[in-house]
């Protein structure tokens, strides 16, 4: 494993467990819907408690894929370069769902970073 690939396994990991802690926060909690309502406002200004719920899914969802990711590859100690790649064109994809669902700026802006993310890792791997 390269020093690049510790590097994204490092971001992986932390990446993965703030999302899986956000999400399971959100779900857990007694007023974790309004906290997250108020967390996605800029994304989800008018949302319905089901379409925050998917959101929070989602996160959730993202989180354990990555942070599975980096455990596995962390005690393979091998980079899984093909899966690494899946994770991330599913995360970039969902962002572009939500862009184009929410047609929002801030969502356009998600969505750009995340790409970006994608095609980082795409040279460097």
């Amino acid at each position: 494993m390269t020093t690049i690939h510790e590097g994204f396994l490092i971001f992986f990991m932390i990446f993965g467990a703030s999302q899986i802690i956000y999400g399971l926060i959100y779900l857990l909690k007694k007023n974790g819907l309004t906290l997250a309502k108020k967390h996605y406002q800029f994304l989800l200004p008018n949302a319905t408690d089901k379409q925050i719920k998917n959101k929070i899914y989602t996160i959730l969802l993202t989180g354990i894929a990555f942070f599975i990711l980096a455990i596995q590859a962390y005690f393979s100690q091998q980079f899984p370069v093909v899966l690494a790649t899946l994770v991330l064109v599913l995360f970039v994809l969902s962002a572009a769902v939500d862009a184009f669902r929410y047609k929002r700026w801030q969502a356009i802006v998600v969505f750009l970073i995340d790409a970006a993310l994608l095609a980082t890792f795409l040279i460097f791997t």
